[in-house]
């Protein structure tokens, strides 16, 4: 059997059951930021993701890099003339029978 309750007691119960829905959803909202703007936040991972492409990325371009210049190395050791054209371009050299010009603008 029912037992009739007073309205103002409806009433009440009705208030106390919306404040703990407002407290359910206010705390729902609160770690939904924290969630994504926290120290372990879903926007720093995302942030984090992108750094780490990034930084392969670069490191994918200096591997090619190293490459190169271990083959311009490679080069320089083994090829004789590889060696006398830097030394003319980078040094300035010029063998022992040639003979040097030297253009001065007056």
């Amino acid at each position: 059997m029912r037992v009739n309750v007073p309205w103002e007691e409806i009433e009440r119960r009705r208030r106390e059951r919306r404040v703990l829905l407002a407290g359910i959803v206010g705390l729902g909202v609160m770690y939904g930021a924290w969630a994504l703007l926290g120290d372990t936040g879903v926007i720093r991972h995302y942030n984090k993701f992108k750094e780490h492409q990034d930084l392969g990325k670069d490191i994918g371009k200096i591997n090619l890099w190293n490459e190169v210049l271990e083959s311009e190395i490679d080069k320089a050791k083994n090829d004789p003339t590889r060696v006398e054209g830097l030394a003319r371009t980078s040094l300035g050299m010029v063998r022992e029978d040639e003979k040097v010009f030297r253009f001065v603008d007056p």
